[in-house]
């Protein structure tokens, strides 16, 4: 059986799920990023990315790649400034800060809207 089309409001619907994740993501990522870079002791902030660089990986890579690049930006910003088993373990903490809600989100739009097909 072929798929069926999306009716219109089942694309406003996905369209809403992608760019609410996209910006959730990436204001999350934002505010642990600079949150923690505000903390960092001169010697560790060194190791930081650059800001624009920063804002490049946390913004735009949304944009690029979707969610699972902001979040594994924020896992190295924490492996790269820590380099140490506390950042291996903040950086995973902030991957999973960053996508569990974007699935929560994914999982009570498909309870509200039980019939909508998946995308490929």
């Amino acid at each position: 059986m072929p798929p069926r089309s999306l009716t219109d409001g089942e694309t406003l619907i996905i369209a809403g799920y992608v760019l609410l994740s996209m910006l959730f993501a990436s204001l999350t990522a934002f505010a642990i990023v600079v949150r923690d870079e505000r903390r960092l002791p001169p010697r560790l902030l060194e190791r930081a990315w650059p800001p624009v660089t920063r804002d490049m990986v946390l913004g735009f890579g949304a944009l690029m790649g979707g969610v699972l690049p902001v979040a594994f930006g924020v896992f190295l910003h924490f492996l790269r400034t820590r380099r140490s088993w506390k950042g291996l373990g903040l950086g995973l903490l902030g991957f999973v800060i960053v996508l569990v809600p974007v699935f929560a989100l994914g999982f009570v739009i498909d309870m509200i809207v039980p019939d909508l097909p998946d995308i490929d």
